[in-house]
């Protein structure tokens, strides 16, 4: 008699792996939707405007997916598309980016660009990602980064591998590691 693999470990009552979830990212929402989804793979499938974000909480504009307590632990693919006009403007808070804190080496954001993004933060401020430990590979931010300190174009602070990535525009800090691609890097 032929068993599969998985049909002998459903007749031995082994517990199967769970599947990753999956998020497809059209808008702007949705992408702000993924920080209460952080364990979700996310797959983006066309550009996305997010010019509204100037409005969004009083002023305040997007809300970094993860933080420290929290931290995006997933794959975000951009699939070669672009965030356009993303503002976040949070000068009293730390950890501001598209992304605030990614804290694992497994986590992967691949092939997205960031245009004409104005982000505004504390501590630890990039225009893709605050702080991170994973990867970046071929994605880009163009735009106005600023902070205080631990301040990158791309990245403010950064522990994991960039690949084929790249920044360009306005960085600033008012006090130290301040770079146009990554702030501080170990």
């Amino acid at each position: 008699m032929y068993f599969s693999l998985v049909g002998l470990l459903v007749l031995l009552q082994v517990p199967l792996p769970a599947l990753a979830e999956t998020h497809y990212v059209s808008n702007c929402v949705e992408l702000q939707q993924i920080k209460d989804h952080l364990d979700a793979d996310v797959i983006v499938t066309q550009d996305i405007d997010c010019s509204d974000t100037q409005n969004w909480n009083g002023g305040a504009g997007f809300e970094p997916i993860g933080n420290t307590d929290a931290s995006f632990a997933a794959t975000f693919n951009g699939g070669n598309y672009t965030i356009y006009n993303l503002t976040i403007y949070r000068p009293s808070t730390p950890y501001v980016g598209l992304f605030g804190y990614i804290r694992s080496s497994s986590v992967e954001i691949t092939s997205i660009g960031l245009e004409e993004v104005d982000i505004t933060g504390n501590r630890r401020v990039g225009g893709l990602v605050a702080e991170s430990y994973g990867a970046i590979i071929q994605s880009h931010a163009t735009g106005t980064v600023s902070g205080s300190d631990y301040v990158g174009g791309l990245v403010g602070e950064f522990y994991g591998a960039i690949i084929q990535s790249h920044a360009t525009g306005t960085v600033s800090g008012s006090d130290y590691y301040v770079g146009g691609l990554v702030g501080y890097q170990q």
